[in-house]
């Protein structure tokens, strides 16, 4: 007896249909697992009844998205989130902005930056953020090239770790391309570093020179208070 095997091709409109169905259904599902799994770090924008507006991770940025990279690969459940504000500051707009990193214990959590653009300021902000996190984790951070970031404390284990890399690497293109980006980011840092500190000083002076020149302004207005009395 001869026994034929055939498999019978449906091509009724509802079997068209429960298949575009089901393709439509897992295409929603896959959009729906990566919106979750990216609202599992990020989160929506929203503005205070202060007016501060916050949020986390800003699009399109160089150093928060690489301060919510890092956060994510050092165990974080959530990237940092921002606060921000624009204010009129002598005549001119100023934006302030807060980030908040996970409190720990005896260390920063708090850090602020303002600035004449927004972007220039998230841009400050997350790398004084990011210098945090190399030094919370400076111990857990072995060879990972984020150990090689510029922190503010350039001693200890972080010293030690980076006197190994610049005098042991170097045999392969690869090892003296991360030598020579990592000395580049911390003469970079500390040159960035040392120019905030100078502009600190300098708007201090400025304060100073003003309280006299208002000082000098009063005593002024009194005497010639006093002469007109004469």
């Amino acid at each position: 007896m001869h026994h034929s095997n055939s498999w019978h091709h449906d091509s009724s409109p509802h079997t068209f249909n429960y298949l575009c169905f089901q393709k439509n259904l897992s295409i929603k599902i896959l959009i729906l697992r990566v919106f979750v799994a990216q609202m599992a770090t990020h989160v929506a924008s929203w503005e205070d009844e202060d007016g501060w507006t916050h949020g986390t991770c800003p699009e399109n940025h160089n150093f928060p998205n690489m301060l919510c990279r890092l956060s994510r690969d050092l165990g974080y459940s959530q990237c940092p989130e921002y606060v921000y504000k624009d204010i009129i500051e002598n005549e001119e707009l100023v934006y302030e902005v807060n980030i908040y990193l996970t409190p720990v214990p005896e260390r920063s959590y708090v850090f602020h930056e303002s600035g004449p653009t927004l972007r220039e300021t998230y841009e400050k902000v997350a790398l004084l953020a990011i210098t945090e996190l190399c030094e919370r984790h400076v111990d857990i951070l072995n060879a990972a090239p984020a150990a090689y970031l510029p922190v503010r404390r350039q001693d200890g284990l972080w010293r030690e770790r980076h006197e190994q890399m610049m005098h042991t690497y170097g045999r392969s293109v690869t090892e003296r391309q991360l030598v020579t980006t990592a000395e580049y980011a911390l003469n970079l840092y500390n040159l960035q570093y040392d120019q905030k500190l100078e502009l600190q000083h300098l708007q201090q002076q400025v304060g100073h020179l003003q309280a006299e020149n208002a000082n000098l302004v009063g005593q002024v207005q009194a005497a010639e208070v006093q002469n007109e009395e004469l």
